[in-house]
């Protein structure tokens, strides 16, 4: 295999930034402690309050690849040129990440979280509304709402609602590090019900012509399956600790009043306006807009946007983009003369920190794939989009709205193991019904 220079310096700063990613909890911890002596107002405080505030920028998941930009930019200003370096990064299609941040903002908005509350409280009602039926519909309803919403919408939904019912009443760790990691898995797998759910999923199925039907007599139905058995294991391991929480979980955000019927469903229209035009950048924009507009209007039924998490979760996407495009090389030589089981077992691994779909997308321009290794290729991607903050688009999102619950700081080794047994149970489903 004949390596360019940059081709190799991308993948070493590629790899640094996910190093970076994955030191952050470490630089958190430091950042915290400069915060406690800038505190003291000792002499050397504003000293200390400068490096607080550099390793609190260094600990944001969200920046870190953004971060890493500056040496791949320098970098490809010195290989190629400084035109080159600019039209790489004009070639890029950031629609993705512009939904993204879109979609966040509108998912989190009062009326729609107050509609998809009301939704699953009927459900959890057949379960007699405990806080066990909460949880388990919360995780096995809300990532099936990604078929609609797609798959951030649904972890913007999911990670809501779990971050108000639920981490509020300091659960054991154990039972926060298994929720997120269940979540994260659910998430990924619950956008395989449609090709339109993923944006993993959505070139691919275009490009080799998987319909809705394709997509759930491949995936959708074993996804189901996984979930659900994924689910009903943990639900099982932790069916004690349920009883540590109020019998009646909160509502969300009840200090504000009900808003009314007609600026619910205005809020869906929305919505669905969002999502029907996820791939058409000045349509969905257009259509946000107004929606701030009409937020504002109706400001006394609404809640604080989620601004900040929304666009640090988009600026995310679109670094790891850059990022991720430029690894094909090692990618695609890796993936092209395995057979079935080394497909699946590889992209599994290189998915979990490299983001499924820059796998996916890269992988799919291999021209000797036959319609076993295309199934091998997603269903082993998909299938490790819970275990790292990086596998599947949407985790960041989630990593954000719940990172408060960790008293700042998530780690990543107890992510992944929390995402580990459902994983290895929704790998087994996709392989045994290949």
């Amino acid at each position: 295999m004949n390596v360019s220079p940059f081709n190799l310096f991308s993948a070493i700063i590629f790899g640094l930034a996910i190093l970076n990613m994955f030191l952050t909890p470490k630089l958190y911890s430091i950042s915290r402690h400069f915060s406690n002596l800038r505190d003291q107002k000792t002499k050397y405080w504003k000293h200390h309050h400068f490096f607080a505030e550099a390793f609190y920028l260094l600990s944001e998941v969200e920046v870190v690849f953004g971060l890493w930009l500056i040496p791949l930019f320098i970098g490809f200003t010195y290989f190629y040129s400084w035109n080159d370096a600019v039209q790489y990064l004009h070639s890029r299609d950031y629609t993705s990440a512009l939904y993204i941040l879109v979609i966040v903002v509108v998912v989190s908005s009062r009326p729609i979280i107050h509609f998809a509350e009301k939704i699953l409280e009927y459900i959890a009602r057949l379960g007699g509304d405990t806080p066990g039926a909460w949880w388990l519909t919360i995780l096995t309803i809300g990532p099936l709402f990604g078929a609609i919403m797609k798959e951030p919408g649904s972890m913007t939904l999911c990670a809501i609602l779990l971050a108000k019912k639920f981490y509020p009443f300091k659960p054991s760790c154990a039972f926060k590090y298994a929720t997120l990691g269940l979540l994260f898995a659910d998430i990924s797998v619950g956008g395989m019900l449609t090709p339109f759910a993923s944006r993993a999923l959505f070139i691919v199925a275009k490009k080799w012509e998987w319909g809705i039907a394709d997509m759930f007599s491949m995936f959708g139905w074993k996804a189901i399956l996984g979930l659900v058995l994924a689910n009903l294991l943990y639900f099982f391991i932790f069916r004690k600790e349920f009883r540590s929480f109020p019998k009646t979980l909160p509502v969300v955000e009840k200090e504000q009043p009900t808003p009314p019927l007609w600026i619910t469903c205005v809020h869906l229209i929305f919505l669905t306006l969002v999502a029907l035009s996820g791939d058409h950048a000045p349509i969905f924009i257009g259509v946000f807009i107004l929606f701030l507009g009409f937020h504002r209007a109706t400001v006394f039924y609404q809640s604080q946007i989620l601004l900040k998490p929304a666009i640090m979760v988009g600026f995310f996407f679109a670094s790891l983009l850059i990022h991720g495009e430029l690894q094909g090389w090692w990618i695609n030589s890796l993936l092209q003369d395995l057979p079935a089981l080394g497909v699946f077992s590889l992209s599994f691994a290189i998915s979990a920190v490299a983001d499924n779909a820059v796998v996916i997308y890269l992988a799919s321009k291999i021209p000797s794939y036959t319609d076993i290794m295309r199934y091998v290729l997603v269903a082993g991607s998909m299938a490790a989009g819970g275990l790292t903050v990086v596998a599947n688009a949407p985790n960041p999102i989630g990593h954000a709205i719940l990172r408060p619950s960790f008293g700042g700081r998530i780690s990543f080794s107890r992510l992944f193991l929390g995402a580990l047994p459902p994983t290895v149970i929704m790998a087994t489903v996709f392989w045994l019904f290949r």
